[in-house]
């Protein structure tokens, strides 16, 4: 999922370094040199990256479903550099917010016209 390119990315962005190595036990010297980390370390590291995003990334913009049962279309959180757009199925990473905005509205424009197609919204 992550790679070099999108953890330094991160660790650029001052907030979102700081409660990095303040929330983790992983030292700096480890993010900077993630290829070189074995596959458990890695893994490691990008849970640590993904879960500091999740929570406090300074973008995050929500697609909700059209119809109130089902979850939301997608969700992007983010910073420069690096953004990531989940849905239901998937997450997929983009280096450019435009990018990934484009991504998820395409992903909510769909799921809101079959909705509309299958009657379950007025809209």
């Amino acid at each position: 999922m992550f790679e070099s390119k999108h953890i330094n990315a991160v660790l650029r962005d001052a907030m979102l370094l700081e409660l990095l190595l303040n929330c983790a036990s992983i030292p700096l010297e480890k993010y900077i040199g993630f290829d070189q980390q074995n596959p458990e370390m890695q893994d490691e590291i990008i849970e640590n990256i993904d879960g500091i995003l999740q929570a406090y990334a300074p973008f995050q913009m929500q697609y909700a479903s059209p119809v109130e049962q089902l979850p939301d279309d997608a969700w992007i959180y983010g910073t420069k550099g690096v953004y990531v757009v989940c849905t239901q199925d998937s997450c997929v990473l983009f280096t450019r917010k435009v990018e990934a905005v484009r991504y998820a509205n395409e992903i909510s424009k769909v799921s809101w016209e079959i909705a509309r197609d299958e009657g379950l919204t007025d809209l």
